[in-house]
């Protein structure tokens, strides 16, 4: 079987079988691909992981935990996170073939520690929540800020704001601090690290079927609480370093989602649809109604604009010079 867009063949079945016993094997009503039930390694518990053979995204239903295939590699072989994504990146990086310079191969991330005042929302440690109201304010479930390791500080330099990780091959490379109170600007605060060679939730997200881009964290989040996969790029454009990501995460459709409130976001989209030129994957844009954002759009919303999504054409480009969105009705 072949796991997002790789085109070299990755026996999932067999790689299973070689590390672990399969508790069993059934086929899914929802898509018809097999999933492939084993014993959780990090709880113990049987028949407790289900492993989906299309995306290779698993789930451990005892602890509510998973993510990607690389990350239960670690987890049954006892190897570090971060071995596991560099033997994930570099078959799938020789498989793609013309993508090439790799950033696991080029670039080596500085360490970055949280800071000294962070606070998870989940205490492993005390099996304590520790949820801010501005996150449950927005509709953010604890089990999501939880699953992307987010915290908040009540003190320090990121007093009242919350702390979004930012993680890549399981490596904490930095972190975005966004204000829980209106007065405190500005609104985003970063430590010293190179955001344009990152994505938020990018580690979570590889494998999937599609990915939605988006600005920020809080729509990276609410989207995922709509069933949607996303990353945020920390801004409106996308660097060459981010492109490179997204093709690397081995997915089928890459849809470019920008804020439909923001009238500067529109060019920059046709910016980040053009860094993709010349390398065949499915690019498109997907237009929200005029004034929403992709965080506060409900479900159906989203899943409207993601039907009329597309490369954007002549008259798309023309529509945005004129200072409109173009929805899929103008066309």
């Amino acid at each position: 079987m072949t796991i997002g867009r790789r085109d070299a063949d990755f026996d999932l079945r067999g790689y299973l079988e070689s590390v672990t016993r399969l508790r069993r094997v059934t086929t899914s009503q929802r898509d018809g691909h097999r999933e492939f039930t084993l014993c959780c390694p990090s709880c113990g518990k049987p028949d407790k992981v289900m492993v989906s053979e299309r995306s290779g995204r698993w789930t451990c239903y005892s602890e509510g935990i998973g993510g990607a295939f690389p990350q239960l590699m670690a987890l049954l072989e006892e190897i570090p996170e971060r071995e596991a994504w560099q033997r994930w990146n570099a078959g799938r990086v020789h498989a793609l073939g013309p993508i090439r310079p790799t950033i696991v191969e080029e670039f080596v991330p500085e360490p970055v520690r949280l800071p000294e005042e962070f606070e998870p929302v989940w205490d492993a440690q005390h099996s304590l929540w520790n949820v801010p109201d501005y996150l449950t304010d927005r509709g953010i479930s604890k089990e999501t800020a939880r699953e992307h390791g987010v915290g908040f500080c009540r003190t320090g330099p990121y007093a009242h704001r919350l702390v979004f990780p930012v993680m890549h091959l399981a490596q904490l490379v930095g972190f975005q601090a966004r204000a829980m109170r209106k007065f405190l600007e500005p609104k985003m605060l970063n430590p010293n690290f190179p955001k344009t060679r990152y994505l938020i939730g990018h580690d979570l997200a590889v494998l999937s079927e599609q990915v939605l881009v988006v600005e920020g964290p809080i729509d990276v989040l609410r989207l995922s609480q709509k069933g949607l996969v996303a990353v945020g790029m920390m801004g409106k454009k996308l660097s060459t370093a981010q492109v490179h990501l997204l093709l690397l995460g081995g997915f089928d459709s890459i849809v470019l989602l920008p804020d439909a409130d923001d009238p500067g976001a529109w060019p920059a989209a046709l910016y980040n649809f053009d860094l993709f030129g010349g390398h065949e994957v499915d690019v498109r844009i997907a237009w929200l109604d005029e004034g929403r954002d992709p965080g506060d759009a409900t479900r159906s919303q989203v899943s409207a604009a993601l039907k009329g999504a597309r490369p954007p054409t002549a008259h798309d480009r023309r529509e945005i010079r004129r200072g409109r969105i173009p929805l899929p009705q103008a066309a």
